[in-house]
């Protein structure tokens, strides 16, 4: 195997813990709109949106997977999760992510396009 590629069993795991997901969501005083990923009752994901400029764009925040759960496809959930909620808020134009430290791979991945350098 090629690093990065997962075995059948790996990626049979992969999808049974994405089948006893569960989804909490809620409303942070800042307006964030927040939603924890939980397996057997612990949080192993947590991440958020905001809209922004009247709700014409929107903010990617957070997006954080426990080290047990990661490389597993719940980053990706996550984030899915979260611009299918966005799509549901009306006619958002532009949505942007606030990238944690080594994750803008993973956005660029997933069809994002950096704006401006890293400073």
């Amino acid at each position: 195997l090629e690093e990065g590629e997962k075995t059948a069993a790996q990626k049979l795991h992969a999808a049974r813990i994405l089948e006893e997901m569960e989804v909490h969501e809620s409303l942070g005083a800042d307006g964030v709109r927040w939603f924890e990923l939980r397996h057997g009752g612990a949080c192993v994901g947590r991440g958020g949106y905001r809209l922004l400029a009247g709700g014409e764009r929107a903010e990617v925040v957070g997006g954080e997977i426990e080290g047990a759960f990661r490389r597993q496809g719940l980053g990706r959930y996550l984030l899915l999760y979260r611009l299918k909620k966005i799509s549901g808020e009306g006619p958002v134009e532009w949505v942007e992510a606030e990238v944690p430290e080594g994750a803008l791979e993973f956005f660029v991945k997933q069809g994002f396009r950096p704006l401006r350098e890293a400073v």
